[in-house]
């Protein structure tokens, strides 16, 4: 069943980018698609492995660490001459790996189904349309506009390929990409945390609320480094001008007064 959703979900990506959206209007006075284009500065490709890649790295190497872990600590209760049973915990640890490498992509693949699809479905254009879609300006103009709304346009722009791509703003895959692959840093990252702390315990070196407090302590260092100590080193400094520019003013003033008072005294 989970190869079969897999090879699914695959070929459904595969065959949605070239679906074409649908094309709704626009009123004419309509501002929030009346900006410049700017072409994209990260690409599907760099947010998918900059995103998928630290995750499944780190999930990765957090089985294959508890299996070794396990495997240790089933040596020292049972002897090093386990070496089978030590295989096995290593074993199962890498499996454990490659179930969670396909639950990644999997979940990944879902997501970009579901974003592709609301795209097509919904076909709302993106902030630049009009700039891309290069229609007739007396159709567009504001200054000719009077909240009519306007269901069809004609586009000038020979790139039709990049026409359409304006009328997939809703939702964005970017951040669907993104966010799936960071909700496993941020779920692995509490788990670890849990991890870490369950095994002081477990080893008799702490009672619970000496871990609770150390907890604590590290969210509370871990806060006023990131929004109190961080921000000291990349604080600008206050411009010279804002500094000298009320002394220019009130200089000028006494010159002008001194300047009169000396040919008073002249006459």
């Amino acid at each position: 069943m989970p190869r079969g959703c897999v090879v699914l979900a695959t070929a459904t990506c595969m065959n949605l980018k070239p679906m074409r959206p649908i094309e709704r209007g626009f009123f004419c006075d309509d501002t929030s698609i009346r900006y410049p284009y700017h072409p994209e500065t990260i690409s599907n490709d760099v947010v998918l492995v900059a995103s998928f890649f630290p995750a499944w790295i780190i999930i990765v190497g957090l089985e294959i660490t508890y299996g070794v872990m396990a495997s240790r600590r089933k040596a020292r209760e049972f002897g090093a001459a386990d070496d089978k049973g030590r295989l096995e915990f290593f074993k199962s640890g890498l499996g454990c790996a490659a179930i969670l490498t396909v639950a990644m992509m999997y979940g990944n693949a879902l997501s970009y189904i579901v974003s592709e699809v609301m795209k097509v479905l919904f076909g709302t254009l993106r902030p630049p349309f009009l700039a891309v879609c290069q229609p007739d300006p007396n159709v567009t103009s504001l200054a000719n506009c009077s909240g009519v709304y306007i269901e069809r346009v004609v586009c000038t722009n020979p790139n039709t390929k990049l026409v359409l791509e304006m009328r997939r703003s809703f939702v964005s895959g970017h951040a669907s990409l993104s966010a799936v692959n960071m909700f496993f840093l941020v779920t692995l990252a509490v788990v670890f945390n849990l991890f870490i702390a369950a095994t002081r315990y477990y080893d008799n070196l702490h009672r619970p609320w000496d871990l609770v407090a150390g907890a604590l302590n590290g969210m509370a260092f871990g806060w006023l480094t990131m929004y109190k100590i961080c921000p000291r080193f990349v604080r600008h400094p206050p411009r010279q001008e804002t500094e000298t520019l009320p002394t220019l003013l009130t200089s000028k003033p006494s010159t002008n007064h001194n300047t009169h008072s000396s040919s008073a005294n002249k006459e």
